[in-house]
């Protein structure tokens, strides 16, 4: 991209600000600025993730931090984001699991790529190569069970990101979330994302995607096979703006497969995906096809480590599955009262 601008360094900025964002922007509902924020997501569709109590996979807490009480084991996962010109995205999150409470942390790195700027300076072409934007983000999290019926949870977020290498600004969110399983199949899912804010780029400092967002999902299961339809919103407080979706998930002994629809956007409105899980590794996967910048590929990849825990029924169990501990937080058998 080559751009020709006789102003101020500020004003220089600014314009490369607007102008370099705007691609990795339109990839993403909302407005440009902390992109980390809305990058760190599971590869299963958010209906399916944040409501498959009993079935649920380590990336859900980054959905609700809630869920983390819902992992059936410690674990740690991998997610990557590719697709949308140059950028990438990166990020591990480990959890420990105990019977009546969970804990994480984990790192995230988002890269918009380089770009060559050309513009005039004090009568002179000034050539510059510059990695457009670049995030960086450390979250703790932990959840815990109040009933049977009723998990919450919440994170802590601290992140960085550079524009241009020029100017760098920080922020501070938080997350907060439950969620209620009424009956044995059926489970609602509320969550707060991004409660926070940022210092300044140049002037002004960005808003961080506040999210709130509620779900439903009723689970369907005969022998080994489950399907699992999720309905719910999500209301983005920057922009004023609800937007639906619809998911479903089919799944068959350790496979699954999930799609879902979100309404009233244009730009990665469609999400279809797979999960597999081959003993204590938990395989994602999911296609996210472009309007405007090409299609977007999410990865994501689980190892379970240590003793295993899993919800059946509305009385909590404690199953103990055939592979062999590599680490366990403590020595002792909990149980669930």
């Amino acid at each position: 991209m080559n751009v020709s601008l006789a102003v101020s360094n500020k004003l220089f900025l600014m314009a490369l600000t607007v102008i370099l964002l705007a691609a990795s922007a339109r990839s993403e509902f909302g407005e440009t600025g902390w992109v980390v924020y809305k990058k760190i997501q599971p590869a299963r569709f958010r209906g399916a993730a944040v409501t498959a109590t009993g079935n649920s996979e380590v990336a859900s807490a980054l959905f609700n931090p809630a869920m983390l009480m819902d992992i059936e084991a410690s674990a740690v996962n991998i997610n990557s984001e590719l697709g949308v010109v140059q950028d990438n995205f990166n990020s591990v999150l480990c959890a420990l699991k105990y019977p009546k409470f969970a804990l994480a942390a984990g790192a995230a790195a988002y890269n918009a790529g380089k770009e060559e700027l050309n513009w005039i300076e004090n009568g002179a072409l000034v050539t510059r190569e510059v990695f457009v934007q670049r995030d960086l983000m450390g979250l703790l999290a932990g959840a815990f069970s109040i009933s049977r019926n009723l998990n919450v949870g919440a994170a802590f977020k601290y992140a960085t990101s550079e524009l241009a290498e020029t100017s760098t600004a920080v922020s501070m969110a938080a997350d907060a979330g439950a969620v209620y399983t009424p009956l044995n199949n059926l489970s609602v899912s509320v969550s707060a994302l991004n409660i926070g804010q940022s210092t300044k780029f140049i002037e002004k400092a960005d808003q961080l995607p506040l999210t709130g967002y509620v779900s439903a999902g009723y689970r369907l299961k005969q022998g080994e096979n489950y399907l699992l339809p999720s309905a719910g919103a999500a209301y983005y407080v920057n922009e004023k703006q609800y937007v639906p979706e619809a998911g479903l998930e089919y799944g068959h002994g350790n496979y699954s497969v999930n799609a879902g629809y979100r309404m009233g956007i244009e730009e990665l409105n469609i999400q279809a995906g797979f999960r597999a899980r081959i003993k204590q590794f938990d395989i994602g996967y999911s296609y996210l096809p472009g309007v405007f910048l090409g299609p977007t590929h999410r990865l994501s990849l689980s190892f379970a480590f240590g003793r295993s825990y899993k919800k059946n029924t509305r009385k909590d169990t404690e199953i103990l599955y055939n592979h062999k501990p590599l680490f366990s937080p403590t020595k002792r058998n909990y149980k669930y009262k």
